[in-house]
């Protein structure tokens, strides 16, 4: 709430003919319509209550999605099921390629078997790197949609030609 305590006084003046700090107290609507000043005190009232509006119904929501958007917790999740899905996926190809070559009854050599795990090895980290990457870029990518209002499916919608 940047500006939020200037006005939280409001309505509290006393008898100090509705001044309050220096500041015009509107927390009730204003009355006279002969007055001089009414419809800048009705603005003043009206800008009041939208901005309390704000505060009490949009805020809170809006808070809750730069927390969301700016925190690492989805990043952090999304990094480790990758090192489980690459390491499931490994022990998947392992096995496969031991039931291809049980099923035709060869076996590896000693120097095929560290070649093959040098292999293995290589493309599991290379396509660890490669999810990582590409969920951080996504992540990134999200995360600034988000803060600056890009995400929306009609604005999607839009951008494709299907809205005009």
């Amino acid at each position: 709430m940047p500006w939020g305590s200037r006005y939280e006084d409001y309505g509290r003046d006393g008898d100090n003919g509705g001044y309050n700090g220096g500041y015009y107290s509107s927390a009730t609507r204003p009355m006279d319509r002969n007055s001089d000043t009414y419809a800048q005190d009705m603005r003043a009232y009206i800008a009041r209550q939208e901005y309390q509006d704000y505060l009490r119904r949009f805020a809170p929501v809006e808070q809750e999605l730069i927390n969301t958007v700016m925190g690492t917790e989805q990043l952090e999740e999304r990094l480790s099921a990758i090192s489980v899905n690459s390491d499931q996926a490994r022990s998947t190809a392992e096995n496969n390629m031991q039931m291809v070559a049980g099923r035709y009854g060869t076996s590896q050599t000693q120097s095929q078997q560290q070649q093959n795990n040098m292999s293995m090895n290589r493309m599991q980290a290379l396509s660890e790197a490669n999810g990582m990457n590409q969920t951080r870029t996504h992540i990134y990518d999200r995360n600034m949609n988000a803060l600056s209002g890009g995400s929306g499916a009609i604005r999607g919608t839009i951008r494709q030609g299907y809205g005009a």
